[in-house]
């Protein structure tokens, strides 16, 4: 971590002295009388990695709650989002001593993207495997049985064999002649 900057020297590190503020400028933090923190173009902004007030090591999470790490080197390290890789990858990856596919997904088995131990880790092979895994999940928690199917017109669950699939949609027969029914009725 860095070292403590002395009173009255630019906080970038440059080991410069700075100005005294000659009036209080809240939303830059000047106080009339102290020091200034930065040096004219010596700004936070400016700082990159370990001289920034705001390094935490090479780490971050996202807006997602996803935890990521700088890994310069690595496939999916991309130059735009700063080298950062999630977490979850780079565990997978150890165990499988290999990197995984591009297309390739970290399922949380506990729903807790910040749990990232390897027996809470299913790797995806694609977005559409990932969203399937939720899916049975979400139908085993509700009625107990993972391959169940949810009506889209009762939003019941129930055995395949008496739900009609329809691409991505299922219904019971009764449920959709019961709405279209009602529907008409409307109209």
């Amino acid at each position: 971590m860095l070292e403590e900057i002395p009173y009255g020297y630019c906080h970038c590190g440059c080991g410069k002295k700075t100005k005294i503020a000659k009036e209080n400028i809240k939303k830059i933090g000047w106080t009339k009388g102290q020091p200034i923190k930065f040096i004219c173009g010596h700004n936070a902004r400016s700082l990159k990695r370990e001289k920034s007030y705001s390094w935490k090591g090479g780490t971050y999470n996202n807006s997602q709650g996803y935890i990521y790490i700088l890994q310069e080197d690595h496939p999916r390290a991309k130059a735009s989002a700063g080298n950062y890789v999630p977490r979850s990858h780079l565990v997978v990856e150890t165990i499988m001593e290999k990197y995984l596919p591009s297309k390739a997904v970290v399922h949380h088995v506990d729903e807790n993207r910040k749990n990232d131990s390897p027996n809470n880790l299913v790797a995806c092979e694609n977005r559409a495997y990932h969203n399937l895994l939720h899916k049975r999940q979400r139908a085993l928690e509700t009625c107990g049985h993972a391959n169940w199917l949810k009506c889209k017109f009762c939003k019941q669950y129930d055995d395949p064999q008496n739900v009609v699939k329809n691409g991505s949609s299922c219904y019971h027969k009764e449920c959709r002649n019961k709405y279209r029914r009602e529907h008409r009725q409307k109209i």
